[in-house]
């Protein structure tokens, strides 16, 4: 199967790579981290990965032309499926673990969640990185979104485990401690930043401000880390402008623009990123779309707030006057953020 699909990512064709990372919710690290642009193979390899589990899923869930296609692949695959069906209700909601297909060390996991009591849950939903699987061995896992039945007002998920040992008999133990639903993912038109763009001179650089993190574009992919370090460091960040500030939807505020050393420099701050995980980015549309050649993530005083910072270095002036700025945006309101306790043991026959 494995070889199968390292075969297979050679073939993709690029706009369903596009069309699957557009339906990805990728969230920016909530630690100092570096975030370098994925290269096409480990995309094609995250789509496929996610591709089969859904399937697997789908398959495990009655869903005919899900076996058709599945048999077509890998009929093995279709006839391992094992139903678990342990639930936990917490704080009104009800967590399923629908079943499990192992193979070897690796396992897939269809978690299921239903509101009893209103109408909390829907198709978007997160996980928010808070759910948790434990074994008798260390593994890397990932979460993909299915499925969400309105008449049932459940949301399904695929949990994926991977680990080096067999993980055949072992005792798996899931748990999610929050979710976030009520999200918005959209693209918004910037039109506040015209061509008549300020050259500025910032007070301070990241060097001098409690930095999360960064994030490269192609341009920097192949520096060393001990080179960025220090270039890093040496970038000047804006100060927010409240002349400049405005808010293209809740959660996100664009804070200041300009020129810096010749460089053009967007702000955008995103709030209480801890419990929203609002997060997302600026691009340029004209001809063609021009992504920041790099971002630097550094916080707010009281570290509830995410500074980002989006540096274009091939942007020129002349630029500016067949194109404008968008941003996408993912955020959630503040009553979409809810705490439990779910937890559930399956064990692996």
């Amino acid at each position: 199967m494995r070889e199968n699909i390292e075969n297979a990512i050679a073939n993709i064709d690029e706009k369903y790579i596009t069309e699957a990372l557009d339906r990805m919710d990728i969230k920016p690290a909530q630690h100092k981290a570096r975030r370098i642009v994925l290269k096409t193979a480990a995309i094609a390899a995250a789509v496929l990965i996610i591709f089969f589990g859904s399937l697997t899923v789908a398959v495990g869930a009655g869903s005919l032309p899900a076996y058709k296609l599945m048999r077509s692949i890998d009929p093995a695959v279709a006839e391992k499926l094992t139903p678990v069906n342990e639930s936990c209700v917490d704080n009104g909601i009800c967590m399923t673990v629908e079943g499990i297909n192992v193979d070897g060390g690796s396992a897939e996991i269809c978690v299921s969640l239903t509101d009893l009591e209103g109408d909390r849950i829907d198709e978007t939903t997160d996980l928010f990185d808070s759910y948790s699987i434990r074994s008798t061995a260390e593994g890397a896992y990932g979460c993909a979104f299915l499925d969400f039945d309105q008449e049932t007002k459940t949301a399904t998920y695929m949990i994926y485990i991977d680990q080096d040992t067999p993980i055949n008999g072992d005792k798996l133990n899931f748990s999610v401690s929050q979710l976030l639903t009520g999200k918005k993912d959209g693209h918004y038109r910037l039109s506040e930043i015209g061509s008549d763009i300020p050259t500025v001179q910032p007070t301070k650089t990241a060097g001098t401000v409690n930095t999360r993190g960064s994030s490269l574009g192609e341009k920097y992919s192949d520096w060393d880390w001990d080179e960025w370090d220090w270039y890093e460091k040496e970038v000047k960040l804006l100060d927010p402008d409240p002349e400049q500030s405005f808010s293209p939807t809740d959660g996100v505020i664009i804070t200041a623009w300009g020129w810096v050393d010749g460089h053009l420099h967007v702000q955008a701050l995103y709030d209480d990123i801890f419990h929203l995980d609002n997060h997302g980015y600026v691009y340029f549309e004209s001809d063609e779309t021009l992504n920041p050649d790099f971002d630097i993530s550094f916080w707010d005083e009281e570290q509830v707030n995410s500074y980002e910072e989006y540096v274009f270095e091939d942007i020129m002036p002349q630029d500016l006057e067949s194109g404008s700025f968008w941003g996408r945006f993912v955020t959630t309101p503040p009553d979409g953020h809810i705490c439990g306790d779910w937890h559930v043991s399956c064990v692996i026959k």
